[in-house]
């Protein structure tokens, strides 16, 4: 299994910063699964961290096999909801859904929440 982590300031930058650093880690590891769809998830989870929490933003990409898992994690233990678009927003989960198998939400004890999407093939990570 491979693993990488960065800490993320909560400021707008943030989500840029969390592609590149994605995006590389792929590069990196010759990751065959779709770059797009996890830079994707990366930027509306990331974004939403920053925008709705703004504390720091935790960013792992684990991948076992085929199958690859991002988690962002923040400060808050609010879980987000997947809501229809509209004007207002909600399209940041709504791509998330679309563009991953699966995620979910984790709530870390003292310390917010963590939400997980599975992007590649196989078997899920844990």
């Amino acid at each position: 299994m491979k693993t990488a982590t960065i800490q993320l300031p909560p400021d707008t930058s943030s989500s840029e910063a969390a592609r590149r650093f994605v995006r590389s880690r792929l590069d990196e590891w010759a990751y065959a699964g779709v770059h797009d769809d996890v830079i994707i998830a990366t930027a509306e989870l990331v974004s939403n961290a920053v925008r709705h929490v703004g504390s720091p933003v935790r960013v792992r990409l684990r991948l076992d096999g085929g199958c690859l898992r991002l988690e962002v994690g923040d400060d808050s233990s609010t879980e987000p909801t997947l809501r229809a678009p509209d004007v207002n927003g909600g399209f940041g989960l709504t791509l998330v859904d679309s563009v991953c198998q699966r995620w979910g939400v984790d709530q870390v004890p003292d310390d917010g929440k963590i939400i997980w999407c599975d992007c590649g093939n196989g078997a899920p990570v844990r």
